[in-house]
């Protein structure tokens, strides 16, 4: 069975090679292309997980909710190279990337972060996750959904009904109440309205 490959994007000759060379055992394919072919080179390499360079794109945290609209259930996980102040940083969680590493918090840490992603677990810098908890009085929220209420969660974030959420996906409009109902009690939250309130920007946020 051919291993499902990850894809690292990046502007950054250091990114795609340096780093790379911390990825043992893992396929890896490169990219570095504009934002507009990396759709393509995503629906072509069909990876497991994208490591997205922080500085790839001009306005990255929205982007990056673009790019989920069209690939709900890509894994991003942001590398941060540069400077990024981390109040800007948490804006890739926000906007639905998974994970954030942070180089400046050093190399080893960095490599930690890495290896945790890689093994399938979830990885916050220190320092992006205490700012988060700050700005906006808890933790990052990362209740374990699964992939179909993902499917409808992204959904709901572009406003869309239940009725057209379950012609969709393929479901009855009681299926997709019932996942509503499972994501809602994840959250903590009652309804559609206090979700959008988890995720500062509401439904633009996605």
């Amino acid at each position: 069975m051919t291993q499902s490959p990850v894809l690292m994007v990046s502007h950054s000759t250091f990114f795609l090679s340096d780093v790379k060379k911390l990825f043992h055992y893992v396929v890896v394919k490169c990219a570095d292309v504009d934002g507009v072919e990396l759709n393509r080179v995503i629906k072509e390499v069909n990876p497991k997980m994208v490591f997205l360079d922080s500085g790839f794109y001009v306005d990255g945290p929205r982007r990056i909710g673009l790019l989920l609209k069209k690939f709900p259930k890509l894994k991003i996980t942001i590398l941060n190279m540069d400077s990024i102040e981390p109040e800007d940083a948490v804006k890739f969680l926000l906007f639905g990337a998974k994970n954030y590493i942070n180089l400046r918090e050093g190399f080893e840490l960095f490599k930690e972060g890495l290896q945790m992603v890689l093994e399938g677990e979830e990885y916050i810098s220190p320092e992006e996750d205490k700012v988060y908890e700050k700005l906006y009085g808890a933790p990052i929220i990362r209740p374990d959904i699964t992939m179909r209420q993902e499917e409808v969660k992204q959904l709901l974030f572009k406003g869309w009904t239940n009725k057209k959420i379950a012609a969709e996906l393929g479901l009855s409009e009681k299926t997709v109440t019932n996942h509503l109902n499972a994501i809602y009690k994840k959250f903590n939250v009652k309804n559609k309205n206090e979700l959008f309130c988890k995720f500062p920007g509401g439904m633009n946020d996605y």
